[in-house]
């Protein structure tokens, strides 16, 4: 893969092409995206992700309600910002039309829907509030609905046929998407994968325990499920290789099952293999390994003797293979990290080259600014420059969100290589370190044989719960961090509200402006507060949930008949699953962006009068952004000091006075 194209769409030939992109879009309806090529999209494909989750987030916090406050410059850096997201979405639409996932394609369609509609609010922003342009405006926006969704509009179009048009479209994306279809089993795949996963180990604690406790009918009963756990043991990883390995052939090998766009590919058979591999080698390798051995070690490759013995030295080397695995991973993460900051990095290097040839160039003709031809040369070249500074500022942002997320990455490949290290490590010392059992016996003897047995496989156990909540950890930790951010964003915002003591028009537009910013902040700390909330809520049901089924089927197994034992532990599920089900159901909404409201504006303004005030009169920092402020309480706080200290230096006279 070329650095050279991914700093090249990263420069000034990006947003060159996104706006001869807009163009194209104008000029031709039927095939907005025709000069868009699949080879170059193809060689973008591992920045675009980046690129389009950056730009995603951003497209959901533009307001439209503040493009009427903007100023010159800043209607042209954000059309300039919008251009780029098209762009950057028509990108990734062209791969995911090309190779036919039509979920993907139509979350796509949608977000060009989004920056297309803003476009247009931004481009009518400048015109007066009559009630001929709103009404221009709400027919404009149907219109333009209706063609990014790939139809021409030549005329006025009456319901009946706009909803045909719609119809059809809605037809069209409830066709069969084999990607997606399989993706959904793939996850619930997984998901009853690692559930056996956790079984495994819970099991295995438990079976030495009643070993130790020489249990035997508590043995047998908790082996009842073992012949379903074990055929689900290579069942499982079978469907999930067999669904990526077709779905590999599907889009490499020209057929029937391909769309026609993606047979017309001018792209060798290896090219794609190689790309279809790099997307699907891990889970490929993981799940043909595993599924194989894993038949092997429940068909044949158990018991005491030496197929027993033969057996554990093939689970350490599956679990010697996950380590690897987890390394391999996180190098190539590692890599592809690194190309987007090394692309991003020579994209800021050739920007402020341009940068400087342009200081140069308007520094000599700003001593020619007399001559009319001159001054309009100027006034292109300042309009190329604030480009190129928004194009800088807009990079700097992007850079840090990839260091951002790349940070929290990190952390979970840090986690899955530490469990996966340990693992294989507590499997060795279950497994007698790997010794077999005769020798085990004369090197151990029979109690530290069995100590090794609980010891390893509570280690294992205890591990796996330990490696589920750190998890969890790392995204609260992550939203945390993404909270003091906006924190940080808000305290900027309050400031630069409070420099703004003009009372002319543009500087109260810049104040509405900034109103509507610190709300939306505002609404988005609170809703990180509350994910984070959620988060905690969820790992600690993790954790109890974890740590009790094995205490509950210890108990139920050990101590209580088999039948009541047996609906205790099935009632305790059934609670567990109930108790998933609900807390889910308490996942907090992502908030809706606000519209201007005077009155709110007014209160809003009096308020940040009101926290100048105390501050200035107690010389106390207010942080403004904090869920528990209120301007309110401080202003009276501030005014019973104020009445007291009166009241205290009155007294002081009137005794002096007395005296």
């Amino acid at each position: 893969m070329s650095n050279s194209l991914w700093s090249l769409i990263l420069g000034q030939e990006g947003l060159n092409r996104a706006r001869s992109l807009f163009v194209n879009l104008d000029a031709n309806p039927t095939d907005p995206f025709a000069n868009l090529k699949f080879e170059e999209a193809h060689q973008l494909r591992n920045l675009l992700p980046s690129l389009s989750s950056y730009y995603s987030f951003e497209l959901t916090h533009i307001n439209p309600a503040y493009f009427r406050y903007l100023n010159d410059k800043q209607r042209e850096e954000l059309r300039d910002k919008l251009f780029f997201m098209f762009y950057i979405f028509a990108l990734e639409h062209t791969i995911h039309l090309i190779e036919d996932r039509k979920e993907k394609r139509i979350e796509l369609e949608d977000k060009l829907k989004q920056c297309s509609i803003l476009l247009d609010e931004l481009r009518k922003s400048t015109l007066p509030l009559t009630p001929q342009n709103q009404l221009n405006k709400e027919i404009d926006s149907t219109e333009k609905c209706l063609y990014l969704l790939g139809y021409t509009i030549v005329a006025p179009i009456d319901v009946e046929k706009a909803l045909a048009l719609l119809n059809r479209r809605y037809k069209e994306s409830k066709q069969v998407d084999i990607d997606a279809n399989t993706g959904k089993i793939n996850e619930y795949l997984t998901i009853i994968n690692n559930a056996r996963l956790y079984w495994v180990w819970a099991g295995s604690l438990l079976d030495n325990v009643f070993k130790a406790m020489f249990n035997q009918e508590a043995q047998e009963h908790l082996n009842i499920i073992g012949p379903a756990a074990g055929y689900m043991s290579f069942i499982v990883y079978y469907l999930r290789f067999i669904r990526n390995f077709l779905l590999l052939l599907k889009h490499t090998i020209k057929g029937f099952w391909m769309s026609a766009a993606e047979q017309e590919i001018d792209l060798p058979a290896w090219e794609k293999l190689k790309t279809q591999w790099q997307q699907r080698k891990f889970a490929l390798l993981n799940d043909l390994i595993w599924g194989l051995a894993n038949m092997a070690c429940y068909l044949w490759l158990k018991g005491d003797g030496k197929l027993g013995y033969a057996g554990n030295i093939v689970c350490a080397g599956l679990l010697l293979m996950d380590l690897t695995l987890s390394i391999w991973r996180y190098k190539e993460e590692k890599k592809e990290y690194n190309e987007k900051i090394m692309a991003l990095n020579e994209a800021k290097q050739h920007l402020l080259k341009l940068r400087t040839n342009l200081e140069e160039q308007i520094e000599l003709r700003e001593k020619l600014a007399e001559c009319t031809q001159v001054r309009e040369a100027l006034l292109a070249l300042l309009r190329e420059q604030r480009e190129l500074n928004y194009k800088l500022a807009e990079n700097d942002k992007l850079k840090k969100d990839i260091e951002f997320n790349w940070k929290y990455i990190r952390y979970q490949h840090i986690n899955n290589i530490a469990y996966s290290a340990i693992l294989l490590s507590s499997f060795t010392v279950m497994s007698s370190f790997l010794m077999p059992s005769p020798l085990a016996v004369q090197v151990l003897g029979h109690a530290a044989l069995l100590s090794t047995g609980i010891a390893g496989a509570a280690l294992c156990f205890a591990f796996t719960t330990i490696y589920a909540a750190v998890n969890y950890a790392i995204e609260i930790g992550k939203l945390r961090e993404s909270k003091k951010s906006i924190e940080t964003d808000l305290d900027q915002l309050y400031k630069e509200f409070k420099g703004l003591q003009s009372d002319d028009e543009d500087s109260e537009n810049q104040r509405k402006q900034l109103f509507l910013r610190i709300k939306g902040l505002e609404a988005e700390a609170d809703y990180n507060r509350r994910l984070i909330l959620f988060q905690n809520l969820k790992l600690a049901k993790s954790i109890i949930s974890n740590v009790l089924i094995p205490a509950l089927v210890f108990i139920a197994l050990a101590f209580m008949p088999f039948g009541f034992g047996a609906a205790v532990i099935v009632a305790s599920l059934l609670l567990i699953i109930l108790t998933n089900v609900l807390i889910n159901r308490q996942e907090p909404k992502a908030p809706t962006l606000i519209n201007f409201n005077k009155h709110a504006y007014q209160q809003f303004q009096q308020e940040q009068d009101d926290v100048a005030a105390v501050e200035k009169n107690t010389g106390r920092k207010i942080n403004r952004s904090s869920f528990f402020y209120s301007p309110s309480i401080e202003l009276k706080s501030a005014t019973e000091e104020r009445e007291l200290l009166l009241a205290g230096i009155g007294s002081k006279v009137t005794s002096a006075g007395g005296t």
